[in-house]
């Protein structure tokens, strides 16, 4: 059904639901008959081009791989090509988990700064994939300590004394315990 309101809507429909509305805002909608921007679709849908001047927003999930989100040109053109790969130039946030399984590059060129959570002797900022109680943390402001098993083996603490078997290291290394040199 083809119709025409005192609105001045041009809208398509099928069975008494709007599949189609060109309102007399300018607004187009595809499975809404209230579009409240300029191109609104509700629903699945799918495009072999996309190409957008501003900002996209996808919810939910997507199937395809997109080139790039922005409008910024690779640095690594070896690397990143129109195949499979995504470029996004400008912020991201990740509110949930991050699985990288090739390598990942950070150097001066890509990224100048990486900042992570402090962390736990149990639960280190840097960890490995099956071994997730070792690795390195910040117990506290201005130190750095490395644990295995979950619990605390060396510190380093802000005058750069370094501490093995300790948390407090009262001179640049101090071994708690027998040890061997």
């Amino acid at each position: 059904t083809i119709n025409l309101t005192t609105a001045d809507d041009f809208i398509l429909q099928d069975n008494g639901n709007t599949r189609f509305i060109f309102d007399d805002l300018g607004n187009v909608g595809i499975n809404t008959s209230t579009p409240q921007t300029l191109f609104e679709v509700q629903g699945t849908a799918s495009a072999s081009y996309l190409l957008t001047g501003n900002t996209l927003q996808v919810g939910g999930y997507a199937t395809a791989a997109y080139s790039r989100f922005g409008t910024a040109t690779t640095t690594h053109s070896g690397n990143i090509t129109t195949t499979n790969d995504l470029l996004i130039s400008g912020d991201l946030e990740v509110d949930g988990t991050a699985y990288f399984d090739g390598t990942t590059n950070l150097n001066t060129a890509s990224a100048s700064l990486f900042y992570a959570g402090d962390g736990t002797a149990a639960s280190p900022s840097f960890s490995f994939r099956a071994d997730q109680d070792t690795g390195i943390y910040r117990p506290t402001i201005n130190q750095l300590a490395f644990s295995t098993l979950g619990a605390e083996r060396i510190r380093i603490d802000a005058s750069g004394n370094v501490g093995i078997g300790t948390t407090a290291p009262g001179a640049k290394l101090y071994v708690s315990g027998g040890g061997t040199f």
